[in-house]
């Protein structure tokens, strides 16, 4: 019998994947299935190794192998499409594994998965270091000591200071990509994304800081974002929306960052519709209830905030220099302005 964590996890890829047909990224890829069987329904089998089935599929998709035996995880065709979708969604960095083709045994047990790639060989393996290395990179300036928040607020300068939003991309919705713009690598790599690829690469980034985080969807709006765990809350992040358009240098807002579902519902937050989704059930609209950090003091500052030392830094036009603030109780408080950049 299939454990309920794995039907709960599965519910929400699933419900993305239908909305999204061959969908707009791989994690939600469509699979053609060579005996048959008709997906869309988790089977009741005995003793299926699912977490072994996932996990040769990841190990494979790691080592860019062709295919990958199956066998020994008893798993039943009419099963592997979703924990195939399951397996991509773990990840942005799987950003390059395509639908794929199973082979099976007499008795309907999977046997066997052909992988398929967007890119192969030498060219792939250098694309997957160059995304390695920059998701390194773009960790490297952050403390080891940072509280979940102020990872956050690290993580989401960090992209909008880093990435430039593609005007020129052909994408007319979320459902149709565009290349690489709608990924983690786009954003990550090439410096250039749409929404899905900067909620993407916030999602690699939180997860490689040990944060909890996921993309959230919506048709309506024709747009993603963020949730993400901090401490026992939940909050959302829009880093596109904090990145405006004109990419003016040093450049960010935080309007949209770790903030509630009522803020995001309201006037203000500019995210008010009736079909959100999110990848797995244990998110939703109803986890982020907390409203404490939607009147931070960050809503007032227009430019990447950095840490030094103990202290934030940023230029805060309204004080006309360069002030500081510190980080207590959860939030970012004003501190003292350090310099001037008005002659008297």
């Amino acid at each position: 019998m299939v454990k309920k964590s794995w039907k709960k996890a599965i519910a929400g890829v699933m419900s993305i994947a239908m909305v999204f047909g061959s969908t707009p990224d791989a994690a939600f890829a469509a699979v053609t299935n060579t005996n048959g069987y008709k997906t869309g329904d988790i089977s009741r089998t005995s003793e299926p190794d699912y977490d072994g089935f996932i996990q040769a599929l990841l190990d494979s998709w790691n080592k860019c192998e062709d295919s990958v035996d199956v066998s020994a995880y008893n798993i039943p065709s009419r099963d592997a499409s979703e924990f195939f979708q399951y397996a991509v969604s773990k990840s942005p960095r799987y950003f390059y594994v395509e639908p794929y083709k199973t082979t099976s045994d007499s008795s309907g047990m999977t046997v066997s998965v052909k992988n398929t790639y967007t890119y192969k060989g030498a060219a792939l393996r250098n694309m997957l270091a160059r995304y390695d290395a920059e998701v390194t990179n773009a960790l490297a300036g952050m403390d080891k000591d940072l509280s979940d928040a102020e990872k956050v607020l690290y993580i989401h300068d960090y992209i909008a200071l880093n990435t430039e939003y593609n005007q020129d991309s052909k994408e007319t919705s979320i459902y149709k990509t565009d290349g690489m713009n709608s990924n983690a690598y786009g954003a990550l790599v090439e410096k250039k994304a749409t929404c899905l690829g900067y909620s993407n690469a916030f999602e690699q980034l939180a997860a490689s800081a040990g944060l909890d985080a996921k993309v959230v969807f919506s048709s309506s709006l024709n747009h993603t974002w963020n949730i993400v765990k901090v401490g026992d809350s939940y909050y959302h992040v829009d880093v596109t929306m904090d990145d405006t358009v004109s990419d003016i240098p040093g450049r960010v807002l935080h309007k949209y960052m770790l903030k509630s579902t009522s803020y995001f519902k309201s006037d203000d937050g500019k995210h008010n519709s009736d079909d959100w989704m999110f990848k797995a059930d244990i998110y939703g609209e109803d986890k982020a209830t907390d409203t404490s950090l939607d009147t931070c003091e960050w809503n007032n500052i227009n430019t990447g905030i950095f840490k030094i030392g103990n202290l934030w830094y940023a230029l805060n036009t309204d004080e006309e220099g360069i002030c500081s603030y510190e980080y207590g109780g959860g939030r970012l408080e004003f501190k003292e302005k350090v310099l001037s950049l008005i002659e008297k």
